[in-house]
This record gives structure tokens, sequence and C-alpha cells, in this order.
């Protein structure tokens, strides 16, 4: 179940900060997308590749958010690979999930505070593998507050950042 990996997540994360980094790199910087890998001083990699949207819509004027962005992460040292979540820059409200859409395709996530996640291992290798094709990701969620954004993420790039991560974190 995705809570388990979630679980692990948040594992992760906090050994993140116990365990840091040795070694941050830029594996490259392809049109729309950045790919990064993480070295920690007991050898585990982590690879990770991001974009921000290039643009978003809100239903309500005057909106404040965070930092938005979406990620796609290997963790090979977990067994955990394409991992695909969205971080919006608000908390979701309870019990929305948030739909992506690519290419007329539309996926369903389920929402954890501001963050976005995929049900699966099989729905995130369906989406990345719509990602590879695609040229545009829509992302729409719904605040706390009530108010719904629309972000546009560019996929340009995206084939290059993910071959990168792919081959860093085998």
């Amino acid at each position: 179940m995705r809570f388990f990996g979630l679980l692990i997540v948040a594992g992760l994360l906090a050994a993140r900060a116990a365990n840091a980094a040795v070694k941050r790199d830029v594996l490259v910087s392809e049109r729309d997308w950045d790919a990064f890998i993480d070295v920690y001083d007991d050898g585990a990699k982590v690879c990770y590749m991001r974009s921000e949207p290039k643009k978003w819509t809100a239903s309500k004027k005057n909106v404040r958010r965070g930092e938005a962005y979406l990620t796609v992460t290997h963790w090979p040292k977990r067994a955990v690979f394409n991992e695909v979540s969205v971080i919006t820059g608000y908390t979701y409200a309870d019990g929305q999930g948030v739909t992506a859409t690519i290419g007329g395709k539309r996926f369903k996530l389920f929402t954890v505070a501001d963050s976005a996640w995929m049900d699966d291992e099989n729905a995130d290798k369906a989406i990345v593998e719509a990602m590879k094709r695609g040229s545009r990701m829509v992302v729409t969620g719904t605040s706390s507050r009530g108010t719904r954004t629309t972000d546009t993420y560019s996929l340009m790039g995206f084939s290059a950042a993910y071959k990168a991560i792919t081959e860093a974190c085998r």
C-alpha cells in the first residue's frame, strides 16, 4: 500500500537530516528539468529530477502560496523507483485528491498535507511513461481554503533528466 511508501519516504527524510550528504551533484539540466544525485556518507544514493510550473492559475484572486514543484525520485537502497510527487505550496483539502492530465490521459493522486502522490508503483510507472511521451502536464487541486489551482508543467527535457537519474541510481 502507498501508505507504507510514505512511511519509507518519511524515514528517508529523517535519515537524510541525520546522515548529511557527502555530495550533491547536478546530473543534468535539460530544458525545463533538473536532475540531481545525493550521495550519503553510508554510500546510499538518491536520484531525483524536478521542475516548477511554467504557469499557474487560481479560482480566487490574490492567492499566495509557497514553492510548487513536481519530482520523480529513485531510492535504490529502498528499492523505490519512479516515485512521482507534486508539492503544491499550500495544504490540500482533505479527501479532495489531485488530477494530473497528460495528453488527454487523466491520473488521480492522493494528498497528504502539501504533497500529492500516486497510489502505487504501477501507477507511478504509468504516469512516468505518459510524461516521457507528453509535452505538458496539468495538475489541478484544491486547497484547504477551497481555492482550486491549476499548475501547468512543461515536460520538455523530461526524458533526458529521467535517463540521467536512471543511469545514476540503478
